[in-house]
Order: structure tokens, then sequence, then C-alpha cells
């Protein structure tokens, strides 16, 4: 198994005040290798849903996430060319019933530079082979 682990302050809160700015969170996704992909193309990658028992905690709320999407989308732009990669975790807040999260997810946006696939002709049938240390992360609710 392994565990992606990140903790920090929430640094803008854009609706709603149960979770003021400045409160502690924590998001541990735990899932198993390798997860092989079901969709590919020459410049997106999807992965089968990760059933996981990973978790959301926001001060000492905790949220339990049971199940994760992975997509993997190469941006072109004139920068240069990045894999904007998103775990996308299910209603960690259930649906509708915590405002303000009303619609659906917690999202982890790792943008990875070109170089964290070996060979950039052939996109990695398995999670276990992205360089996810070479990236940087960005966390939101959608």
């Amino acid at each position: 198994m392994i565990r992606m682990a990140f903790s920090g302050a929430a640094d803008e809160v854009l609706a709603g005040d149960l979770f003021p700015e400045g409160s502690l969170f924590r998001v541990e996704i735990d899932y198993e290798v390798p997860e092989i992909a079901v969709d590919q193309s020459p410049t997106e990658v999807g992965y089968g849903t990760i059933i996981s028992e990973s978790r959301l905690v926001i001060d000492d709320t905790i949220f339990s996430i049971a199940d994760i999407g992975v997509v993997g989308n190469l941006d072109l732009n004139p920068d240069g060319n990045d894999w904007l990669f998103l775990f996308l975790a299910s209603d960690p807040l259930g649906a509708g019933t915590v405002s303000p999260f009303l619609y659906h997810d917690l999202s982890l946006n790792f943008r990875l530079p070109e170089t964290s696939v070996d060979d950039p002709g052939r996109l990695p049938s398995s999670l276990d082979q992205w360089d996810f240390n070479a990236g940087t992360l960005e966390m939101s609710f959608l």
C-alpha cells in the first residue's frame, strides 16, 4: 500500500464559515499499486476507481474518502509540456449534506514536468510509474 499524506492550513475560504481560514487540515490517501490505466490517448490517461480507506481531517473533524478517481492530462502551453494529474476524492464531505461543500469533491492537483514520465512517447500504465515527487501540489474543494 502507498500513502500520500499532506497537511497545512487553509489559505483561503471562498464560501461559508464551517472551517475558517487558518483551519488545520490533513489528507491521507491510501492506495494499492499497480492501478492499471483504463482509458488512454496521446494526451490523457485515466485509471480505474481506487477503493480507499482515505481520510480528510479538518481541525478535529474526520471525513472518510471511500473512493478516488485518477486522471492525467497533458497541458500543452507556451511555457512547455506539463502533466496535470488529478486525484479526485468523491464526496469526502457528503454531497449536499455539509454546507458549503454542496457538490462533490476534494481535488489534489499535481503539476508534473514532462520528465515525470520515463518515455514521453508512451504513457505509464500504472500509477507507480509516475514520479509525483517531481511535481507541485495544489489542493482544492470543488
